[in-house]
């Protein structure tokens, strides 16, 4: 584990060499020179790492594929590291990420895959111990990574059940626990994802699950195709928008992912998708996701939240569905407060502050309130299984309805 590069694959191509420079947690990266030779598309990796024959900054990418908070104490624990040691750890969990591209000193090999199949014991062994310890449900063959802050399981579903990934396999499926500091957090975000399904934001399958008196959200990846029966999925790129924009999400004591500490705004993740995306099918769909984080009371709708597929045969990036929709209105000591702004307002925003907010993207007066009248005329017609947040969005949806 003391490799001094680490190469970044796509399948068995090489795309570019990873290398620390003085501080573990900064990394360099460098394109081969095939792949700039090649004429490849200019968005590979990351909205932020373009193709090139420089060394670029690729520290807040690696950042963004590694977990936060206890999660990443965890990790870096098991692996003997410290926590802002980003070159080991990514070394150490770089064969199953967020995304198609994996990191490795060597490339992929799926001769070395594996699962475990779980029981029904076992598995709920497995989510007490995270729900619990989470730095003990790592293994010595765990050789995986997913982003965030909440008790996660990433698991495989086959043909028998649920198994455990190993050596790199990749992971069909993320289990999340409940929480009870935020009693019924399962449910809501269920429903929330159900939702955001009927308005067209997600195609994402998401299912309620007891093991063992715990609640658990099973949540089918999007960035994850599946193949053959019996056979791994395949995987699509992907990277959230902290990534694309070079957000240092540890600024600001682990804030920076915020707006108000320096984390992206919707305006900032339009010029993405108008630089690199098709603007007339993307900014209509992201002043959507705007519109429905604020209905449904998120007010942890941060750039994280926010991912985008990059196609790389094209290099082109579009919004990918929409994820962690958890209704933080619901549990009071959450922030009240929306992660980012409209049009300047972080607290209640009027149909007027969306409309001016789209406008700042590039998206026409006429066109955006298009937009907002079609999506609220979805949004008023679809169910919500849960009475509060049912109240709260017919709520918000008259006001914007009216304003």
């Amino acid at each position: 584990m003391s490799n001094v590069s680490l190469g970044v694959w796509h399948g068995g191509t090489r795309l570019a060499t990873l290398t620390r420079r003085q501080r573990p947690w900064q990394i360099r990266c460098r394109y081969e020179r095939d792949i700039i030779a090649s004429g490849a598309n200019q968005i590979l990796i990351s909205c932020s790492l373009p193709v090139s024959a420089g060394r670029l900054d690729a520290s807040p990418w690696i950042r963004g594929l590694l977990p936060e908070g206890e999660h990443l104490i965890a990790l870096a624990t098991q692996a003997r590291k410290t926590t802002m040691d980003f070159f080991g750890l990514i070394n150490r969990y770089g064969r199953d990420l967020a995304g198609a591209l994996t990191i490795a000193a060597e490339p992929e090999d799926p001769g070395r895959w594996d699962l475990e199949q779980y029981s029904d014991e076992s598995l709920a062994i497995e989510l007490r111990t995270v729900s619990e310890a989470p730095g003990f449900a790592i293994r010595d063959d765990s050789e995986l990574s997913i982003a965030g802050l909440q008790n996660k399981l990433l698991v495989a579903k086959t043909e028998t059940g649920w198994a455990r990934p190993m050596y790199g396999y990749p992971s069909t499926h993320i289990f999340k626990l409940g929480d009870s500091r935020f009693p019924g957090i399962v449910r809501a975000e269920h429903v929330c994802m159900q939702f955001a399904a009927a308005v067209g934001l997600s195609n994402v399958a998401t299912s309620e699950l007891a093991v063992d008196g715990l609640e658990v959200l099973s949540v089918e990846r999007y960035d994850r195709i599946p193949t053959s029966p019996g056979e791994p999925p395949r995987r699509i790129h992907q990277e959230d928008a902290c990534q694309a924009l070079a957000i240092n999400i540890d600024a600001h004591g682990g804030r920076g992912k915020y707006e108000a500490f320096g984390g992206p705004g919707f305006r900032q993740i339009a010029t993405l998708l108008d630089r690199f995306g098709d603007p007339a099918t993307q900014l209509p769909r992201l002043l959507e996701i705007a519109i429905f984080t604020w209905l449904i009371g998120n007010a942890d709708g941060h750039g994280k939240n926010i991912s985008l597929f990059i196609d790389t045969d094209t290099g082109r990036v579009r919004l990918a569905p929409l994820y962690d929709t958890v209704p933080t209105f619901l549990w009071p000591q959450l922030r009240a407060t929306m992660a980012m702004s409209i049009n300047g307002v972080l607290g209640d925003p009027t149909a007027t502050d969306f409309i001016a907010e789209a406008r700042s993207w590039g998206l026409g007066e006429t066109r955006s309130e298009q937009v907002m009248t079609s999506f609220l005329a979805r949004a008023s017609q679809a169910s919500v299984q849960h009475d509060q947040i049912a109240e709260t969005v017919a709520h918000r949806v008259a006001r914007l309805q009216s304003g």
